[in-house]
């Protein structure tokens, strides 16, 4: 199940909470420092340019697949996003322990708008095989968005709004 929409300043950090309380979300572009991360930790910034690719300093090579492609259409004026129509596109990247969040701190956050309403079942970010151990992924249930994390649905939340662009994020802190 694919994603209908666009995704813009995806940011995986691994072993670093960033927000560990109320916050106001970034109005520029996410990078390998801002909102206090350490570059070393920062292990994906992607679809944040008009090029789909990484730009943290692990460089991990991303596969577009499908007809996803870069958009113009992103939350910040000087910032790009990828998009995504909902039927065979997605994006890959190797297999890597950089995306295995084992059980230290981690911040993944995004900021996307849905084209049309949320359909249960689609992924929007994910790492591994669903359900299996150390795997994890944001999907859409029947009007909410969750993350799982080794099978276990650890957030709930409302889905997002299909009027703008929403900052989305999954924290685990201690």
């Amino acid at each position: 199940n694919h994603w209908d929409g666009k995704i813009s300043n995806v940011r995986i950090t691994k072993g670093q909470a960033l927000y560990t309380g109320n916050f106001l979300p970034s109005k520029e572009d996410l990078t390998t420092t801002s909102q206090g991360a350490i570059a070393s930790n920062v292990k994906l910034l992607t679809c944040q340019s008009y090029k789909i690719q990484d730009n943290s300093d692990s460089a991990h090579t991303i596969t577009v697949n499908g007809d996803a492609k870069p958009s113009t259409d992103a939350p910040f004026v000087t910032s790009g996003a990828g998009s995504f129509d909902g039927t065979t596109d997605y994006l890959t990247a190797a297999s890597s322990s950089d995306f295995a969040l084992g059980t230290g701190d981690f911040t993944i956050e995004f900021w996307a708008k849905p084209t049309a309403a949320w359909s249960p079942g689609r992924a929007v970010l994910a790492s591994g095989t669903l359900y299996q151990t150390d795997t994890w992924s944001m999907m859409v249930a029947t009007n909410k968005l969750m993350f799982i994390s080794n099978g276990q649905v650890s957030i709930e939340q409302a889905s997002a709004s299909l009027s703008g662009w929403n900052h989305i994020d999954a924290v685990r802190s201690g």
